[in-house]
């Protein structure tokens, strides 16, 4: 497998791995909500059953079992919060395969004085063993401090989950608007898709 800038750079030349950026750069994408009605966040265990079948249900398209892939965490400069908040983030550190041992860089966005530091290491897509870290970004553990992605080096597809549903890029706008139409759903009902 190639290093990971050069497969993101073959993919997405002009954009960092940051899904909110890349939705504002116009690329591909469709965003699917965990909850109907686009509820954010889960309350019994039939919402988070609803979230986990929606995320297992989009990796399995996104990525083929067992597929060489990357999970890439960019941390915010924007940390602190309370006692709680700063324990869910320690939990969620302890959860995600992105340790400071995997600093690819730092992202600094245009509009922005802050330098986000990059995180990237090389993995192979299993739902099971990402279901526990996936349920802590449901979940909201990062406290919005922390984007969490995966992203195939061989077809470009990124996976980007946050605290009320998942962005899924491609560099195909028609496998994008095939997968929009499989779950119909799933999409939120405003009329910019988000």
């Amino acid at each position: 497998m190639t290093s990971f800038d050069a497969a993101w750079r073959h993919f997405y030349p002009a954009v960092p791995p940051l899904s909110f950026v890349m939705r504002q750069a116009a690329l591909p994408f469709v965003r699917f909500h965990y909850l109907p009605g686009s509820k954010r966040y889960a309350e019994t265990d039939a919402e988070y059953e609803c979230i986990i079948q929606r995320l297992s249900a989009l990796g399995r398209i996104v990525f083929d079992a067992g597929e060489d892939c990357w999970i890439v965490r960019c941390e915010s400069p924007f940390g602190g919060g309370s006692k709680q908040r700063t324990a869910a983030r320690s939990k969620f550190m302890e959860l995600h395969p992105c340790k400071p041992s995997t600093r690819i860089g730092e992202i600094r966005l245009e509009d922005e004085k802050a330098i986000w530091s990059a995180h990237a290491a090389r993995c192979s897509w299993d739902f099971s063993s990402s279901r526990q870290l996936l349920s802590a970004i449901a979940d909201d553990m990062t406290d919005g401090n922390d984007w969490t992605l995966w992203f195939s080096a061989g077809s470009g597809r990124v996976y980007a989950p946050y605290d009320g549903g998942i962005d899924i890029f491609s560099n195909s706008a028609d496998w994008i608007e095939s997968l929009r139409d499989s779950f119909p759903d799933w999409l939120s009902e405003d009329v910019s898709g988000l």
